[in-house]
């Protein structure tokens, strides 16, 4: 058979040398068969070259099926009000200011008046918002393409309602508020390591063996502790390091804030706080907020490291003590004072011009006396802080309370749940699920 084509180049297809990968696949296809390619014009062509165009693009219009019309009209008869209305304008055009009639359909300003009962309510608002032109648009969009066409008492609060409770946009639409709900500050203690938050730092590189830092953070007066850890450590290991770095010097708190880290939630660890009388407060999953002051501290630690191990990341024990000082004898932008003197009640010495002997007892004496001053002192700046904080983090954000039975949305994090991690098209994922009770 012979092959007309305004492909002047596929005459010499079987003749020329084969480079392509998708040649070689149609040369096999097209071996089978006995054929001879002939070159046609386009011009003489026209039957095949318009069968091989692509179809023109039309702009898809919204445009309301007929029966919709239909049932306003029958909705508008049934309307006592309406009807009275429709009768006037018919009658006598103009007799009614704003109303007009478009063929059998009451108008209101150009638009078609719906009954405050009608049951077209729901499908128009569906229609205008949840189909594939409408998009699942906001309020404002909605209410544009609503009110180009429709009129009706409430129609903005009734838009309104329904796009607050359409599920699909609670499921997939970004936040484009404030989180809800306001700042609850943690109690302030009332003396130091009475009340500390403990956090992780893992992935550094491996130095001298370990690979992990313990952060232990004084929640009154801020002053830390930095300890290194191997890699696979566990709770009695964390047990025996916190005793030995921080219990013999402040002894066991009353009260510990961490994240849901499996050493904290481990039997052992429970057991250990048991004993020792120390109750334990898990942060909100995937919310670090709620421990905000050692995520505060871990990236000041972070940042030290980075500065003087950068260059030889192998080495950030060694400098691990310096990093601990330097932040204990720091101003802390709450307290106005370094944690090293909210700790002890006087100013950290200086490293190394300190002459042995320079102290008096006077003194000394003068400083234990100010110590409760001191201390009621920092619980105040603690408190403006908190109250400033707080401020800031409220404004332009709601209250929201949950009863028990209550159905929420549970939002996932694709790059922290578990479940969702090397799953493709990630942009594709729902971004919440549920509802659940």
């Amino acid at each position: 058979f012979v092959v007309r084509t305004d492909h002047s180049s596929l005459r010499n297809m079987l003749k020329q040398w084969v480079s392509t990968p998708t040649q070689q696949r149609w040369l096999a296809k097209l071996l089978g068969y006995d054929f001879t390619v002939e070159y046609k014009n386009g011009t003489e062509n026209s039957a095949a070259d318009s069968l091989s165009r692509l179809g023109e693009q039309f702009l898809t219009l919204s445009v309301l099926e007929t029966h919709v019309w239909q049932r306003l009209k029958v909705d508008q008869e049934a309307d006592e009000g309406l009807r009275l209305i429709r009768a006037s304008v018919m009658q006598h055009p103009g007799s009614i200011p704003h109303y007009t009639m478009k063929g059998e359909i009451l108008c209101r300003k150009g638009k078609a008046v719906v009954p405050r009962g009608s049951s077209l309510k729901p499908d128009l608002l569906t229609h205008f918002h949840s189909s594939a032109v409408a998009g699942h648009e906001g309020v404002a969009k909605t209410s544009s393409r609503v009110r180009s066409q429709f009129w009706w008492e409430g129609l903005k609060g009734d838009i309104k309602n329904f796009v607050k409770e359409c599920q699909v946009c609670q499921r997939e639409k970004y936040e484009a508020i404030k989180p809800p709900g306001h700042l609850h500050p943690l109690p302030i203690p009332m003396k130091p390591w009475a009340d500390i938050s403990m956090d992780f730092i893992d992935a550094m590189p491996k130095s001298e063996g370990k690979e992990v830092i313990l952060v232990v953070v004084d929640t009154l007066t801020k002053y830390s502790h930095f300890v290194p850890l191997p890699r696979h450590y566990h709770g009695p290991l964390v047990a025996q390091v916190y005793q030995d770095f921080v219990g013999k010097l402040h002894g066991m708190p009353s009260t510990i804030v961490c994240d849901r880290d499996s050493i904290f939630l481990s039997s052992f660890w429970r057991e250990y706080m048991r004993m020792a009388r120390t109750t334990i407060h898990f942060s909100t999953a995937s919310h670090p907020q709620t421990d905000g002051q050692s995520e505060v501290v871990n990236r000041i630690l972070e940042t030290y490291l980075r500065c003087y191990a950068g260059k030889r990341p192998n080495t950030w024990v060694r400098h691990l003590s310096w990093a601990e000082w330097s932040y204990n004898t720091s101003l802390h932008s709450g307290t106005g004072i370094t944690h090293c003197e909210a700790l002890y009640g006087y100013p950290p010495p200086r490293i190394p011009c300190y002459e042995e002997g320079t102290a008096r007892d006077e003194e000394l004496d003068c400083q234990l006396k100010n110590r409760d001053e001191l201390i009621e002192q920092l619980r105040h700046q603690i408190q403006k802080a908190q109250n400033r904080m707080k401020q800031t983090h409220d404004n332009g954000r709601k209250d929201m309370e949950f009863s028990i039975g209550d159905h929420a949305w549970l939002k996932k994090i694709p790059m922290k749940q578990k479940s969702l991690l090397g799953q493709p098209y990630s942009k594709m994922l729902l971004k919440y699920y549920g509802p659940f009770k």
